[in-house]
């Protein structure tokens, strides 16, 4: 399969919690196909996911990036394999619902230091790989009203919201409106609040790819040996 952009992503090998993400959005990115997607009373789920769902249950540790020309995506795989070699995995508390902005995700529980030194350390190692922002991305980025430091960073990085700016999270939902963000939040602790309490280890992270339709696929998970 042909990919237009690559991604590294962490997707959950806990597979009742993939299972799980996976029926929330409608998409497995571990399989790439559609699942039936779970039904709710009183909230429309296909309409607030319709956003998230391309992307997979993910968190995304270095954004979608076009690959360099004078780079090849075999290349890409044998940095990734050498990178996994000596990074450690991180334990986390668990993880937790929060509203981010306008939308929900799952967020970790405790200290984030760790996992964050490890986030920056990947964003570093692979930029090498990606190809500059064109000007119809860059237009795309400052939509979102960005900060000083958020506009520098995209310069430097290719996405805004990395470095001092990063936070690690599972997305859930696109834009919500109140009433909607409630009955969500409501929704997704009945659904994922026993797993989400135990210990959260990201112990490996994923190289995933954007085919035509602009959905992504995992195309090799690398555990991480430090």
């Amino acid at each position: 399969m042909k990919f237009n952009r690559f991604a590294i992503y962490f997707i959950p090998d806990h597979i009742e919690l993939a299972n799980l993400g996976a029926s929330w959005l409608g998409w497995d990115i571990i399989t790439g196909q559609n699942v039936r997607q779970i039904e709710l009373d009183d909230f429309d789920i296909k309409k607030f996911t319709e956003q998230p769902k391309k992307y997979g249950f993910h968190a995304t540790i270095k954004a979608p990036f076009r690959i360099k020309g004078s780079k090849t995506s075999t290349e890409l795989i044998s940095a990734f394999d050498e990178f996994a070699e000596i990074c450690s995995p991180v334990v986390l508390e668990g993880l937790e619902v929060e509203k981010l902005g306008d939308f929900l995700a799952l967020r970790p529980v405790g200290s984030e230091a760790k996992l964050n030194s490890l986030v920056a350390n990947v964003v570093e190692y692979f930029d090498c790989f990606r190809a500059p922002l064109t000007q119809k991305e860059i237009a795309k980025r400052r939509k979102k009203k960005l900060t000083t430091i958020q506009e520098a960073l995209m310069k430097k990085w290719g996405y805004p919201f990395v470095m001092s700016e990063f936070q690690f999270h599972i997305t859930l939902t696109g834009p919500l409106y109140q009433n909607d963000a409630d009955m969500a939040y409501s929704a997704v602790r009945s659904l994922f609040g026993d797993i989400i309490k135990e210990p959260f280890k990201v112990n490996s992270l994923c190289l995933a790819g954007e085919d035509e339709n602009g959905r992504f696929h995992l195309i090799k998970r690398f555990e991480l040996l430090g």
